[in-house]
């Protein structure tokens, strides 16, 4: 998936369990690149972001991008996540 400047995050995830976001391209999104707020508890290695390229604001920005401060990641308040 190739996602960039978006309203607000290039993807999110609300509560996902054995899930890997492989391959993702995301850049120049108002809050984040991608967003996970809940992981299930399925072990270790399960929930993933996998060879991917994240930027959270690059040189080809837009005054909204220069007043929200984007990020890159927003990890999950849980735990099993891997990037």
């Amino acid at each position: 998936m190739t996602s960039w400047k978006n309203g607000r995050n290039g993807a999110i995830a609300e509560k996902v369990g054995d899930v890997r976001f492989h391959g993702f391209k995301v850049a120049d999104n108002i809050l984040a690149g991608i967003e996970f707020s809940l992981t299930d508890d399925y072990g270790d290695w399960t929930t993933m972001i996998d060879d991917a390229l994240i930027i959270g604001r690059t040189s080809n920005t837009e005054e909204i991008l220069d007043q929200s401060s984007p990020r890159g990641i927003i990890t999950p308040r849980t735990e099993n996540f891997v990037v």
